[in-house]
């Protein structure tokens, strides 16, 4: 009898695999879950046209000319933009990813001016436009940002977070269970005579779907029993354990 290829054999077992149903947790639980649903971000990203750099926003029609010498405004920083319009001959201080002010086009790295109080000498060229990033840059709102079906890393954790989710609709833990036998057999840390082994499934995480974000529930291990039991699972154990979404037997 020929062996059954193994593209046939997976094919076969996935036909009668369901996907779990789903439930929505916060973003700190969600790490290794896998996505039931893509996430849409609910802003841009950036929400605003940021500064890339500390310096000054200036228009740049007035520094077009060099050396330019423009008064100092005011300033803008993270969390605290300036709300005013830049007006000719101004220029805002500004930290990096501070909002650029209405009105300004351009930011002025700080090495390339030189200040004395509020006065403000730019001494090097800056193409209009540098040091900016638009508003929308990362992603705008609307578009999906994490397709359904993706294991979650930490990585994803934080493009959600920017995109503004709170929570995330990720599938259910399958539900895993191993029943293991054996006379030869004794649990970690056990006391093993000279003609048994370890047990080595039950704390691997590959063993119960741990490694693919499932949950062991009650590990089982009875010494003799497949040899009692022409190696069954014992139906009073099955009965005890009808939630799983799958049983391991091993030994």
């Amino acid at each position: 009898m020929a062996l059954l290829p193994v593209a046939d054999a997976l094919t076969r077992i996935l036909d009668g695999v369901k996907p779990l149903g789903s439930e929505a947790i916060a973003l700190e639980r969600a790490a290794d879950r896998v996505l039931a649903e893509a996430v849409v971000a609910r802003r841009d990203q950036p929400p605003f046209p940021a500064s890339a750099m500390d310096g000054y926003a200036v228009r740049h029609a007035d520094v077009e000319a060099l050396p330019a010498t423009l008064r100092v405004a005011g300033m803008s920083a993270a969390g605290h933009g300036y709300r005013k319009m830049v007006e000719p001959g101004a220029a805002i201080r500004i930290l990096t990813g501070a909002p650029v002010p209405a009105g300004a086009d351009t930011v002025v790295i700080q090495e390339n001016t030189r200040r004395e109080g509020d006065t403000l000498t730019v001494v090097n060229p800056t193409l209009k436009g540098r040091n900016i990033r638009r508003a929308g840059l990362d992603f705008a709102k609307g578009d999906t940002v994490l397709e359904a079906g993706a294991r979650l890393r930490p990585r994803d954790i934080g493009l959600a977070a920017a995109a503004n989710a709170a929570k995330l609709r990720v599938r259910m833990k399958p539900r895993v269970i191993l029943f293991t036998t054996g006379d030869e057999l004794v649990l970690p840390g056990g006391r093993a005579r000279p003609d048994q082994n370890l047990l080595l499934e039950q704390p691997c995480p590959c063993s119960h779907g741990g490694g693919a974000g499932g949950e062991r529930h009650q590990p089982w291990h009875r010494a003799g029993y497949a040899g009692r039991h022409q190696g069954r699972c014992p139906q009073r154990d099955e009965r005890r354990y009808p939630a799983h979404d799958r049983r391991r037997l091993g030994g």
